[in-house]
């Protein structure tokens, strides 16, 4: 929530949205692989699988949203 209204302040950039995703889901995937006890495959399949999603998720709903700059 907080890296979608950071990236609405500027104009978009896929590489903005990309770097915001990566940053948030890798957030989580590491907070969850340190509390998770589990082997590498489920770290690999649910943690970074589900990085990978928030990813994508990031970029798609920061060009869904209309910026709040007045930037080109």
């Amino acid at each position: 929530m907080i890296v979608l209204y950071a990236l609405r302040r500027f104009a978009w950039n896929l590489g903005r949205a990309v770097l915001a995703g990566a940053a948030a889901g890798a957030t989580g995937a590491i907070a969850g692989e340190l509390a998770c006890a589990r082997g590498w495959g489920h770290a690999l399949e649910h943690h970074v699988g589900t990085a990978l999603v928030v990813t994508l998720l990031c970029v798609v709903i920061s060009r869904a949203c209309t910026p709040s700059s007045y930037a080109p």
